[in-house]
Formats: structure tokens, sequence, C-alpha cells
């Protein structure tokens, strides 16, 4: 990392750099998205806006605040925000300048445009969609003995969101706090674990009805989830990569 500052070799120490062909597409799907970022003023409290692209440069159009009646000055800072379509936080180290806001013709920084993205996990329970042909794999058994076949909705390393298609007539009743048994299958690999109902939902619609089903949703949190990440982890990051690239 020749010609970097000091400063943002510290701040980013930990996260993963991005090629730089993903810079402009990431920022610009930030713009679509009107997603918050946040700036590290030193000195501060964290601030957010929104980004706004304006090449070659990102325009923040962000007010300064006051100091004892000056404005705050800084050189450079950090840019940060957390994607909420792939769950990843982003940064980079911007320069930055003062000038006048054409709204308001107040004090407002131009954040520059970066030539150097970083990437890191923002928590280990975000939750990716799952594939149609993985979501089906689920199978569900209740303390009781009784089996039904499921979908998973979403997964992440601590649990998942799971629904499951049952007959009006025979509905079972599931109790928050109920042990589960979960058998599932992610591209050809099959995963077993205990889980506990954190939340039930009945979700059947007056359709569904008439034809005498019911849908049920289950939220379920592992009971040993750090038993599952190692096999877990490389599928899950491989959802948020694929997510990040859309």
């Amino acid at each position: 990392m020749a010609g970097v500052h000091p400063e943002e070799k510290q701040y980013f120490k930990t996260w993963d750099p991005l090629p730089p062909a993903g810079i402009k597409r990431l920022l610009v799907s930030a713009e679509e998205q009107q997603e918050n970022i946040r700036l590290v003023v030193p000195g501060s409290e964290w601030y957010s806006s929104i980004v706004q692209q304006n090449m070659p440069h990102i325009l923040l159009d962000y007010p300064l605040e006051m100091q004892d009646g000056e404005p705050l000055t800084v050189n450079a800072l950090p840019v940060l925000w957390t994607r909420k379509l792939d769950g990843f936080q982003y940064g980079f180290w911007s320069s930055v300048k003062v000038h006048l806001s054409p709204k308001d013709n107040k004090l407002a920084l131009v954040i520059h445009w970066p030539d150097r993205l970083y990437r890191t996990q923002r928590r280990a329970a975000f939750r990716v969609p799952i594939p149609v042909k993985d979501a089906g794999s689920l199978r569900l058994g209740l303390p009781e003995g009784m089996e039904y076949d499921g979908f998973i909705e979403d997964l992440s390393l601590t649990g998942m969101c799971a629904s499951l298609r049952v007959t009006l007539e025979a509905t079972p009743v599931i109790e928050l706090g109920a042990r589960v048994g979960l058998l599932f299958s992610l591209t050809g690999e099959p995963h077993a674990a205990e889980a506990v109902v954190v939340r039930a939902l009945k979700l059947g619609t007056p359709t569904e009805h008439a034809s005498g089903m019911e849908r049920l949703q289950l939220a379920l949190r592992f009971v040993e989830p750090q038993r599952l990440t190692k096999s877990l982890q490389p599928y899950i990051f491989a959802q948020q990569r694929h997510l990040a690239r859309q």
C-alpha cells in the first residue's frame, strides 16, 4: 500500500481492500439506494448524510459544525457506510475541501472520489436469502416427533427464518422456546442442527385457507451456532458477495 496515508493504514488495517474496478459501481449503487453514510470527523460526533454522486467526486454538500465561532476544518477523514443490501460495511479515506453550498450559501464539505475502497464484515448474524435450489431442502422435526418439509427464507450464522405449509385441520401448535431439529442441504452439503423457536406466525392467505392450507413462519435460533460456523460461513459469505455484485 505504497503512498497510503499512515492514518488510513491504521484505520483500515483489518479491512479488506476492494479492486479498483468495483469502487465506482459500489458508490453509484449507494447513491441509487440513497444509503446513509457516516463522516468520522476527528474530535466530533459521528454524522450521517446521503451519498450524492457528482463526477469526478462525491458531493455530500455536508454542513460544517462551528466551534467557538470558527468552522471545523479537516484535511482528510474516513467515510463509512453499511449497505443493507449485502450487510458489509464499506469505507474509504478521503481528502476533503470546504466550499459554499449552492443550496444555502453555507460552508460544506466536498468529498473527493476515493482511490481505495475497503470492506469489512458488519455482523456475524447478517441474514442472506437462500437460492430456491437450496431453500426447499429443509426438514423440520418437532419435539412431539412430527416432521415437516419446509422452506428456508433466509439464513445467518446464528439461525434462520423458515416457513412450513401445513393443512388447516392439522396445523401444529409451536410454542415459543420449543426446540426443533433441522436437516437441510446447501449446494449439496447436508447440515443438521438443533434450534429454538423465537417467533411463530400464521401467515396463510384467504386463498390458502380456502384450499384448506395454512402457512407458518418460524424464526429459529441455533442452539450451538459455533458448531455450524465453519460449515455455514463460506456459503453465507458467498451469498453476500453475490448480493454485493447486484
